[in-house]
């Protein structure tokens, strides 16, 4: 089972189940499957550019690769206390945001390196994160139970957006205008 996959230059890279990533190098006709060093599934997968990606998954697994997916180092993050990271979000210039079970909230500066854990608007807030979108130098989060919120200080803090459904969001699609 594949979860995600996203784009490094011109190659595509997915990852899934027991920590696998399969790259394409011609728009998706053939893939080819590369090892990481993690074993659990992976979730999510973000490129700042075309060499620089990280990928994350269930039990707080988080590997980086410098190279376009074709090799992977893992990356421990024993503050995740072995819950899912859901996906990872890359905010350019070697930054990024990795997320998910139980308002889970880390974000790295230098490349997927080092990680530091943020508040997600609380200490109290619990909700599993889905979704963390960059629109416009804003970043948008989304979760369980209407959880709704935005940082215009690029994911240093959040304030929560009043929404009239409840329900968990998923995702969400940004249109070009």
């Amino acid at each position: 089972v594949l979860m995600d996959v996203a784009r490094a230059g011109d190659r595509l890279v997915a990852v899934g189940e027991r920590g696998f990533a399969l790259l394409s190098d011609d728009n998706g006709k053939t893939w080819r499957a590369v090892g990481t060093p993690v074993t659990r599934t992976l979730t999510g997968v973000a490129f700042n550019d075309d060499k620089l990606g990280v990928a994350v998954g269930h039990g707080g697994m988080l590997a980086r690769t410098e190279d376009g997916g074709a090799t992977w180092t893992e990356v421990p993050l024993d503050e995740a206390a072995g819950e899912s990271l859901l996906g990872v979000a890359a905010l350019g210039d070697g930054k990024f945001a990795a997320y998910g079970a139980f308002g889970f909230y880390f974000d790295s500066m230098d490349g997927g390196k080092t990680w530091a854990r943020r508040i997600v608007m609380s200490e109290e807030f619990d909700r599993h994160i889905s979704q963390v979108v960059p629109v416009g130098g804003v970043l948008w989060l989304l979760g369980e139970s209407g959880a709704l919120a935005r940082s215009d200080d690029g994911g240093a803090t959040f304030v929560e957006v009043p929404s009239p459904y409840a329900g968990s969001f998923f995702g969400m699609t940004v249109a070009q205008d």
